[in-house]
C-alpha cells in the first residue's frame, strides 16, 4: 500500500470519533441535557458518515440524517430500520444552537431514548464495517 488509507481504516477513524461524541454525551447527561442530546446526534451523524466512507461514496456535508440514512440504507440494507429511527435526531443538530432557532426542550426521556439509540447506531455501524475488512 501507498501510505493511502483505505476507505475501511477512515471509516474507523469516523467511528472513533463517533464513539467520543456518544461518550461526551454520557458524560453531559443528565446535568446538562440540550448538549448532551446534541451529542447523540453528532455521534449518529459521524457514524452514517463513516459508513459511507468505508463504501467509498462521497456525501454532502448536512446535518440531515434522513438524507445520510436514505443513503447509508442502499449500502447497508440491513441497518435500513435503525437508519429511519436514527433520522428522528435531526432535530437536535441544529435546533437551539443558533440565535435563530427556537429552544428545543429536552427531557430526561428524550435524553435517555436519544442515548440508547445513538449507541444502537454506533455499535451497528461499527459491527458493519468490522464486516467490510478482508
Amino acid at each position: 500500500m501507498n501510505g493511502e488509507l483505505r476507505p475501511v481504516d477512515l471509516a474507523k477513524n469516523g467511528l472513533l470519533y463517533a464513539s467520543e461524541d456518544l461518550a461526551s454525551a454520557r458524560l453531559l447527561a443528565p446535568a446538562f441535557r440540550r448538549p448532551a442530546i446534541y451529542h447523540c446526534e453528532q455521534a449518529a451523524e459521524k457514524a452514517f458518515k463513516a459508513l459511507l466512507v468505508a463504501k467509498d461514496v462521497p456525501f454532502r456535508p448536512t446535518h440531515d440524517l434522513r438524507k445520510h440514512g436514505t443513503d447509508v440504507a442502499v449500502l447497508f440494507p440491513q441497518l435500513a430500520a435503525l437508519m429511519r429511527e436514527a433520522a428522528n435526531l435531526t432535530v437536535y443538530a441544529t435546533g437551539s444552537h443558533y440565535p435563530t432557532e427556537q429552544v428545543v426542550e429536552v427531557d430526561s426521556a428524550a435524553l435517555d431514548g436519544a442515548l440508547d439509540l445513538a449507541d444502537r447506531v454506533v455499535t451497528a455501524a461499527k459491527a458493519a464495517v468490522d464486516a467490510e475488512l478482508p
